[in-house]
């Protein structure tokens, strides 16, 4: 399967996924101290989070900010975000990261479990975004997974790029 393909097949799991995506946050007691840390991360002034998701982030990190941009490439979750993030100073983007260019600098772009959505070959053009949204002295800030979250997932050795198998609630894959 190539990256596109892959990327594809990403967003066709959370698209119907979505009204379900914070339940492993809710379920697991370290995902939950996660989310009560944000007042303790490095956000400042002009936020930019790239994958919102549900919005699971988003107010936290608005609360802490003058201003904050929420994107992500599918319509289901940026509309459970907006129905749970009132704020005047959010702003959410419909947009694929990967073709997406951000139109201003933040003094900080903050991601949660989105380093390990990406293929291992668009890690280089991630991170330039990344820069490119990056004011100067500004800070990227990321939570992600590591081996034990993979623990829970059927890994497809027979990929060339690391995937998994993982099942929504239908039981589809």
């Amino acid at each position: 399967m190539d990256d596109d393909a892959l990327l594809k097949e990403q967003i066709a799991y959370y698209r119907p996924h979505a009204s379900g995506y914070d339940r492993p946050c809710a379920q697991r007691e370290d995902l939950r101290g996660l989310l009560g840390s944000v007042g303790e991360l490095p956000i400042v002034e002009d936020v930019l989070e790239l994958v919102c998701g549900t919005g699971q982030w988003t107010g936290a990190l608005a609360a802490r900010a003058r201003s904050a941009t929420a994107v992500d490439v599918a319509e289901e979750t940026p509309g459970i975000a907006r129905g749970r993030v009132a704020s005047p100073n959010v702003r959410f983007v419909q947009a694929d990261l990967f073709a997406w260019q951000p139109p201003r600098r933040y003094d900080t772009v903050f991601f949660a479990f989105r380093l390990s959505h990406v293929p291992p070959s668009r890690l280089p053009g991630f991170w330039s975004t990344v820069a490119a949204a990056l004011a100067p002295h500004g800070k990227a800030v990321f939570i992600d997974v590591g081996p034990r979250g993979a623990e829970r997932e059927q890994s497809l050795a027979t990929q060339p790029t690391p995937t998994v198998r993982r099942r929504i609630d239908d039981g589809s894959a």
